[in-house]
């Protein structure tokens, strides 16, 4: 479309902007808009690249936390576990030493070493009540039905509690309420008799002093520990306490060489 004008009778032409003239953004404006949409769309792209490294770091970051605090967690597991077994096994230790030392404890026994000898009653009288209570294949009286030990059979308690064979012969022909020894037959007929009175042993911890092993035993009166209906009350208060010194006899069995305080 041309439009005329009559200057000096000379006619100049002119283009019109049809874009302009329909409301439509010139060819400049379309190409400014075209360069904001790819450098959007080049930001966009950026942007969301950024965005999924950000979120892999996020990612790995949460991975590399949840792995330090499962080793931490398997790390105090293993320790309350090792601490478990540990005294587990030790209380296992300590009550078979307990186990040992009963018949002995049980007689309430004088300080003693190899160099001054233990009494020879309480040295019957203890390898007595270990045979009974070890006694697998026991054998009544039928006359009275008192347990029957043999001689040979006590004398092997006494090497085994005090490491070698101990004469009681002064203390086997006295009268007692525990045992009546029959020479015919070289045998001991036991009575039965409660062990509540005696004492028994508490091993309350251990240590090796060269090859011998150190005992510290706490001594307790089973009766305490129940009523008068025989219902549990507790472990039993400690009365006193001894020392008791193990030694390594030639079969490489421990035996009680000495009691001290």
């Amino acid at each position: 479309m041309y439009k005329y004008e009559r200057k000096n009778k000379i006619i100049s032409p002119y283009t019109v902007n049809y874009r302009a003239l329909y409301g439509m953004k010139s060819g400049a404006d379309d190409l400014s808009n075209s360069k904001s949409k790819i450098f959007k769309a080049i930001n966009g792209k950026h942007h969301a690249k950024r965005t999924r490294k950000n979120l892999i770091k996020v990612n790995h970051v949460f991975r590399f936390l949840w792995v330090c605090v499962f080793l931490a967690m398997s790390s105090v597991f293993l320790v309350f576990a090792i601490n478990f077994f540990e005294k587990f096994e030790n209380s296992k230790k300590l009550k078979s030493y307990d186990n040992f030392i009963l018949p002995v404890v049980m007689q309430n026994p004088g300080f003693f070493d190899e160099v001054n000898p233990p009494d020879e009653q309480m040295v019957l009288n203890a390898a007595i009540w270990d045979c009974a209570m070890n006694n697998k294949d026991a054998v009544y009286s039928e006359k009275d039905g008192r347990l029957i030990l043999s001689e040979h059979d006590i004398n092997t308690s006494v090497e085994k509690l005090f490491g070698h064979y101990i004469n009681t012969d002064n203390a086997k022909y006295k009268k007692s309420g525990l045992y009546t020894f029959e020479k015919d037959e070289n045998c001991y007929l036991i009575e039965a008799v409660s062990g509540t009175d005696n004492f028994a042993p508490r091993t309350l911890g251990c240590y090796n002093e060269g090859k011998d092993i150190v005992l510290n035993v706490g001594y307790i009166c089973p009766k305490d520990n129940f009523d008068k209906n025989m219902n549990f009350l507790s472990e039993g208060k400690i009365e006193k306490q001894a020392t008791f010194r193990l030694k390594k006899g030639v079969n490489n069995n421990y035996y009680i060489a000495a009691v001290s305080d």
